[in-house]
This record gives structure tokens, sequence and C-alpha cells, in this order.
């Protein structure tokens, strides 16, 4: 495939304490026609330091797929509906084909 017949989207990430709020925020950026589709998985181990202290514990994981003009209103919607008092929340430009490209845009709010 030549580097001519990509195309770009965003993927995001982020966790979550339960399969319900994951689902919860995956299914109300759809809504919001604000991401093409969504993953989830887990439960996943994540291990991290939070208030000075290392911590473990069980998570959900999302991965999303949206537009670059969606970019802001994605971060706008998971810092508003994400349970968590600092959410993950990362993102990068990824190559796609122009088809999934072509599909994801079909499905995003212009």
């Amino acid at each position: 495939m030549k580097d001519k017949d990509n195309q770009k989207i965003n993927v995001g990430w982020s966790t979550l304490s339960s399969k319900e709020e994951a689902v919860s925020l995956v299914d109300g950026l759809i809504s919001a026609n604000l991401i093409a589709c969504g993953q989830i998985d887990g439960p996943i181990l994540s291990a991290y330091r939070w208030l000075g202290e290392v911590k473990q514990k069980e998570e959900w994981r999302i991965v999303v797929k949206f537009g670059q003009a969606q970019t802001s209103k994605v971060e706008e919607y998971i810092k508003k509906n994400h349970p968590y008092e600092n959410p993950q929340w990362v993102w990068g430009e990824m190559k796609t084909t122009k088809e999934y490209d072509n599909w994801a845009k079909s499905n995003l709010a212009q």
C-alpha cells in the first residue's frame, strides 16, 4: 500500500473503574457523533502514583477513533463526563486506509 493511499485519524485512550462506566462513556461519544467507534477491554491492571502513593487498580480501557475536527469536542466531552478527578486522556494521529477513513468520517459530526 502506497503512503498516498493512507489517510489519518485520531485514536484516543482512557481508563475507567468499571465496564459500565466504560460502556456509558463510549456510548455517549457515539451518540453525540464525536467518535466513529470505540473498543472496551478489561479488566486490566493499572499501576500509577497518586498523591505520592503507588497504587494498583483494576480498570477498563477504552480506545476511540475520531477525526481531527472532533479533537477538542472529544476532549471536552471526556473531561465533563469521565468520573475520575484527573482522567487519563491521551491521543495521537494514526495512518489508516482511505476506505476506513471514509467510513469513519461518514459517522462523525461535521
